[in-house]
């Protein structure tokens, strides 16, 4: 299986991508959405490091190129997705507002459109949110592991969803 992952701190998805890989899920593309936090030179440089050690190809999205960036990975009717809800910068303040959740909303009008799966570090009403909109499309976070900056999924969760 492929998945490519939409997450505005990429770094956080490194233990989870090592993970994914040895369950046989390929992460074919890593969407960094940009913003005011991760511009640091050294930040990206360690994201196109992470990312070659797999091939992962490395894109950049944000409000301008959002649509036009995700629809050339969408094409491929293989992959399913990864969407981090709270992305930073995205001029939201509500939720369905988010940039992400209203492309998820436009896709899954659309024909093969249940391939974009959320997940959140957020709180309990975040979790709710995913789940009003988009019903059995939320991948659970077990934890986020402070010390060493990653997301933690529920890795059982997604071998029975996704592999199924």
């Amino acid at each position: 299986m492929n998945i490519a992952i939409l997450e505005d701190r990429p770094m956080v998805m490194k233990s989870a991508i090592e993970r994914f890989h040895d369950m046989g899920i390929y992460t074919t593309h890593l969407i960094c959405y940009d913003n005011r936090m991760n511009q640091d030179d050294r930040m990206k440089e360690a994201v196109h490091t992470m990312c070659a050690q797999y091939e992962i190809e490395v894109l950049h999205a944000n409000k301008q190129n959002f649509d036009t960036v995700l629809d050339q990975v969408y094409q491929d009717e293989e992959i399913q997705f990864l969407f981090d809800m709270d992305l930073l910068d995205d001029g939201s303040n509500r939720f369905e507002e988010r940039i992400n959740v209203i492309y998820a909303m436009k896709k899954k009008e659309q024909e093969n459109g249940d391939r974009i799966w959320f997940y959140t570090t957020g709180p309990a009403y975040a979790v709710e949110s995913i789940n009003e909109y988009f019903p059995d499309r939320n991948i659970p976070v077990s934890k986020f592991d402070a010390k060493k900056n990653q997301v933690i999924f529920d890795y059982k969760f997604i071998e029975e969803k996704l592999l199924g």
